[in-house]
């Protein structure tokens, strides 16, 4: 009973908030779906269909393995570049020229 108000209350703050410039209402009507869909079949099936316009896996999505995920990113591989300072090459490293 408290997943189905959650999801109620998440559902309207983001029908409210799809209304104001600030806050991104998808993300709480996306919430609010998930909170419900365990106990309601209709909004499982609006989550269902959101996972599907937005090309989301749902095998990958409902407790699948990350790390299998060919989509997924080693945080340790990526290149954070610092605003101010260029990368040169693969290394990232600052060269003087």
């Amino acid at each position: 009973m408290a997943r189905l108000g959650g999801g109620i209350l998440l559902l309207i703050a983001g029908v409210i908030s799809g209304f104001l410039p600030v806050l991104q209402g998808w993300m709480f009507i996306l919430a609010g779906l998930a909170l419900m869909a365990p106990e309601s079949r209709r909004a499982r099936e609006l989550l269902d269909w959101a996972k599907e316009k937005a090309g989301v896996d749902t095998a990958a999505s409902s407790g699948g393995d990350v790390a299998s995920d060919p989509g997924s990113v080693d945080p340790g591989s990526v290149d954070v570049q610092r605003p101010g300072k260029k990368l040169d090459g693969p290394s990232g490293g600052d060269t003087a020229k």
